[in-house]
């Protein structure tokens, strides 16, 4: 059988559950740190200028500079993914290859499209300083001006479920045999990849502590005495940071 638990097709006493659920309180804090301005891009840098095709006159054509843009991501936060994509063209249709210079050791850089990205590990924070990403077309190489990412502790919170303990079976006959819950939780309404399991059926209120900045997703189901489990609730959300 399924123990009527909070399931959104379920009867009264699910509802009211889940809706009370939607009342999560949040507890957290912010860091102390200031946000960077963005660093403008610079432009070429002087690389030589080659000769392009020529024309049906037999005229050469110069080649051009690329160009790159986009404001440089200059903080980042433990655990926290951090992603820096430049944007880069070239008139000329030429091939890009790009390289990045004093990159961080917790951070990863592909030489074909110039995406700096990583996650700063526990131990990471501090300043890193220099960090500068070049693109070449071959015959010109175009840099945007050095920058700095500072990594920080991020905003760590906490979230306060409350719910409303089922009364019947899904049947609709009375449930005698409560013993406890399942509360899953994750960064992704399809991807409730953590757990806690608690098994006291008076238990009606339960806090998950320190979950760092984002947007959490939380559903309940109810266990009954032969540790049936029943259909989870539909999910509730919140954002911390």
């Amino acid at each position: 059988m399924h123990v009527n638990g909070f399931g959104i097709a379920s009867g009264t006493a699910a509802r009211l559950a889940l809706g009370i659920l939607l009342a999560i309180n949040i507890a957290g804090c912010k860091f102390p740190g200031s946000r960077d301005e963005a660093t403008p891009p610079t432009t070429d840098t002087g690389g030589s200028t080659g000769s392009g095709g020529s024309t049906g006159g037999g005229t050469p054509t110069a080649n051009s500079a690329p160009k790159v843009s986009g404001s440089p991501v200059t903080t980042a936060k433990v655990s926290v993914p951090y992603l820096y994509q430049p944007r880069a063209t070239d008139p000329d249709g030429d091939r890009l290859s790009f390289e990045v210079r004093s990159k961080p050791d917790w951070a990863s850089f592909d030489s074909s499209t110039g995406r700096l990205q990583g996650t700063p590990p526990a131990g990471s924070t501090g300043t890193y300083t220099g960090v500068q990403i070049i693109v070449s077309d071959g015959s010109h190489t175009v840099e945007l001006a050095p920058f700095t990412i500072s990594v920080v502790e991020p905003v760590i919170g906490s979230a306060e479920l409350v719910w409303q303990p089922p009364s019947t079976n899904e049947d609709g006959t009375p449930l005698v045999d409560l013993s406890g819950y399942v509360i899953r939780y994750g960064n992704s309404p399809g991807i409730l990849d953590q757990s806690v399991r608690i098994d006291n059926a008076g238990t009606t209120i339960y806090v998950v502590e320190n979950l760092i900045e984002g947007t959490w997703y939380f559903s309940l189901s109810s266990v009954d005495g032969a540790g049936v489990e029943s259909r989870p609730t539909g999910y509730v959300s919140k954002t911390i940071g």
